[in-house]
């Protein structure tokens, strides 16, 4: 074969291998760029956790313990309505404590998480139902955050969609699981991401991403809203 078609026929191949390392080499630092902020996401999405589990334990262990002593104090000195007020008070302050770390999700699994938010949260014009397929076993941080985002989406349908009926699903799908959410509510238009200013929406977005899944929001004004959270690799290892 002519020398010159054997030095252009090296040249070409030298070529592509060049090419095709450096798009290994670009992907091998697109995986461990991703791999460390899945890892730092885990650490903040923890960190956060034991912040909560923190304030939650200070609130239920210090202030209720003095506001139900006050109420006891009241009721001794004859003054009824103190009473009332403290141990009203008392109850308020044990259920800002569950909403700060829903200890159920240490013991239950995420679907019995769920289940227990659904019995708490429905109402007689706030119909809330649950579906599930079989779910792996998840760890902590992927059954914290899967709540987390129906707890959000639940509270955001009942105070500003004026729903009155939501649906939540979870389903596992390969190595992943999905949640969505559905309410019949008076929907939105959905802002560009860049513009995602809803504390709720954004939370809700972070912490998908934190796991590295993502969040979709669907919403139409006058036809409700849903939330689509994708959260993979969950199974504790």
């Amino acid at each position: 074969m002519d020398p010159l078609i054997w030095a252009f026929a090296l040249t070409t191949a030298l070529g592509v291998g060049m090419a095709m390392l450096v798009v290994w080499a670009i992907h091998s630092v697109q995986r461990e760029r991703t791999r460390a902020a899945v890892d730092w996401g885990r650490r903040l999405l923890a960190a956060q956790d034991e912040e909560r589990r923190t304030i939650a334990r200070e609130l239920h262990d210090s202030f209720v313990q003095e506001i139900e002593s006050l109420g006891i104090l009241f009721t001794r000195n004859g003054i009824q309505d103190g009473t009332t007020r403290a141990y009203t008070l008392a109850q308020q302050v044990r259920t800002v404590s569950r909403g700060l770390h829903p200890g159920v999700l240490n013991a239950l699994t995420l679907t019995d998480g769920v289940r227990e938010l659904v019995i708490t949260e429905s109402a007689e014009d706030f119909r809330i139902t649950l579906t599930h397929g079989d779910l792996p076993i998840l760890d902590f941080l992927h059954r914290l955050t899967a709540f987390r985002i129906v707890q959000e989406a639940v509270s955001n349908a009942r105070r500003h969609a004026g729903a009155t009926h939501v649906e939540i699903t979870i389903n596992a799908v390969a190595d992943a699981i999905d949640v969505t959410i559905h309410d019949n509510g008076r929907g939105f238009v959905v802002p560009p991401e860049a513009a995602l200013v809803s504390l709720g929406l954004r939370s809700m977005r972070e912490r998908a991403l934190a796991l590295g899944g993502t969040l979709t929001i669907l919403s139409t004004p006058g036809e409700g809203a849903t939330i689509v959270a994708h959260l993979p690799g969950g199974s504790p290892p």
